[in-house]
């Protein structure tokens, strides 16, 4: 297991990833979404996919033979990748938080104030892994915690909250009912 979703990017899923990421590029760029905010959000989104894909993280164990592809370290594109993970990241909580959540309506009805605090859950989980992620970092403790690959975990359970929020977004699950029209 890698330290990271992004160290798969040598590994022989190196191709899956990236192309997953411009997949979630292109979705999010030809999504355009019921207001103008959810046209910029989703852009950007795919711009900071497409950063993550073809800008990859300098290889975290330090372990440059690499299973498939290897690059040298570099710290311009290193340094892109992260911002465009974290920028990822930020973009997803947002949205989660705050976008999905808002209505028009005085009272939004049973389910979509259900679908509020799902949204409300999600985007919680979502900025506590990254402050998992970023305490990582900031107290050096990835190499202490090294065998239980946490930030691997905390990537993992961000993305997961956010396709979750997604999904109720779409109304999968907890969708509106249809009113019920009256024959006269």
């Amino acid at each position: 297991m890698k330290p990271s979703i992004s160290d798969y990017f040598y590994t022989i899923m190196g191709s899956v990833l990236v192309g997953v990421l411009c997949a979630v590029a292109l979705f999010m760029f030809t999504y355009k979404g019921p207001a103008r905010l959810d046209g910029i959000l989703c852009n950007l989104m795919a711009v900071f996919a497409l950063g993550v894909a073809f800008f990859p993280c300098n290889v975290s164990d330090g372990n440059y033979a690499c299973n498939i592809i290897c690059r040298p370290p570099d710290d311009l594109r290193n340094t892109v990748h992260y911002s465009s993970a974290t920028g990822l990241f930020l973009v997803q909580a947002v949205m989660s938080l705050w976008l999905f959540r808002r209505t028009d309506k005085a009272d939004p009805g049973k389910q979509k104030r259900s679908r509020n605090s799902v949204y409300l859950v999600c985007g919680i989980i979502m900025v506590v892994a990254m402050a998992g992620i970023l305490s990582l970092k900031v107290f050096h403790l990835e190499k202490k915690l090294a065998h239980f690959r946490p930030t691997y975990w905390l990537e993992l359970i961000t993305l997961w909250a956010f396709g979750i929020s997604w999904l109720v977004k779409g109304e999968i699950v907890l969708q509106d009912t249809p009113p019920i029209k009256h024959s006269k």
